[in-house]
């Protein structure tokens, strides 16, 4: 899962500003811990020279306490836990506290301005920044927008004067496509342009990869297609599975959870002690009956005016039969 850069094989006391190799590809975040500090701190994986990397918290490698590393999907799906023993010294003469590094903090996270935007490069492939492959999880609607880069010109043809459009394929096969209608030229750059996708249900309806291009065409004054570009298709990006519940759902009460459990224990000790030597007597009503440690339901296949007791298929399919015998003679 995770290995210590420049081929180190220890962890040491106040040998700080470490930084672990990310072996697994589907790892987005790190989370560090150890038996002193109560909550875990989050380190984002990042890529350098064709590695990816995170930074151990300097904090945790001030202490010998043995230091425990979780490994998480873009989702939030852990994938996995590493321990690594921090080997204790004495601190260092001289020693300066360093800060730490900026690399894979949550600057994105805290600041939605600051998320990275996909790129499309002049040979019209797609490029999607690392935080941004997990796109969604499983019936998200309307919440995640992307801000994409874009060549304005291509051949002379100027595309904020045409419409954007992203087209895609959901992970079980449905396609579509996306209307983009804030495109915008770059304040610093007008060779670049800019526009939003605002990722829908139509997009999240299944778990697993996606698949999605840029379009961008124009038409004539007869309404025809007049222009049509497009960029390569791009495969990085995935939605996580999720839970969708249909119609109104049900809590159950953490206390009202607890009783019931606690009434089975009962019942099970009253069974294995038969109703004495400390555990509590059950007594069933008319429509159970327990025999030999098993609760059975009892049942009838007749319906009668006083009964209380359930009536079983074979009971209720007589009757109907019943009733459609009456009905064959009138």
């Amino acid at each position: 899962m995770f290995e210590i850069y420049n081929n180190r094989k220890q962890l040491w006391q106040w040998s700080t500003d470490q930084r672990l190799i990310v072996k697994n590809e589907y790892c987005g975040e790190v989370h560090f811990s150890n038996i002193e500090n109560e909550s875990p701190i989050v380190r984002y994986v990042y890529d350098e020279d064709g590695c990816r990397f995170v930074d151990v918290p300097n904090e945790l490698l001030k202490t010998s306490k043995t230091l425990k590393v979780y490994a998480y999907n873009w989702g939030g799906d852990m994938l996995g836990r590493q321990v690594f023993i921090v080997y204790p010294r004495p601190v260092p003469e001289n020693y300066i506290d360093p800060p730490e590094r900026t690399a894979g903090m949550a600057t994105f996270a805290l600041r939605p301005e600051s998320e990275g935007h996909i790129v499309v490069n002049e040979d019209r492939t797609i490029s999607v920044p690392e935080e941004l492959r997990c796109i969604a999880v499983e019936y998200d609607h309307n919440i995640e927008t992307v801000t994409f880069d874009c060549p304005r010109f291509w051949d002379g043809h100027d595309f904020s004067e045409m419409n954007v459009y992203i087209n895609y394929r959901c992970a079980d096969g449905k396609v579509g496509q996306c209307f983009c209608d804030s495109v915008t030229i770059d304040e610093s750059d007008d060779k670049i342009i800019h526009f939003d996708w605002t990722i829908s249900r139509n997009l999240t309806c299944a778990k697993g990869k996606i698949a999605f291009l840029v379009c961008i065409k124009s038409l004539d004054d007869s309404g025809g297609l007049s222009k049509h570009w497009s960029s390569r298709l791009n495969q990085e990006m995935e939605v996580m599975e999720g839970i969708e519940c249909v119609g109104e759902p049900v809590d159950v009460e953490p206390p009202v959870l607890e009783e019931i459990l606690t009434r089975l224990d009962l019942l099970e000790q009253s069974t294995n002690t038969g109703g004495s030597g400390g555990g509590v007597a059950f007594r069933p009503g008319n429509a159970l009956e327990l025999k030999g440690g098993t609760l059975n339901v009892l049942t009838t296949d007749e319906a009668e005016e006083d009964n209380t007791l359930p009536i079983t298929s074979a009971g209720v399919h007589t009757i109907v039969g019943n009733i459609g015998a009456i009905l064959d003679t009138i």
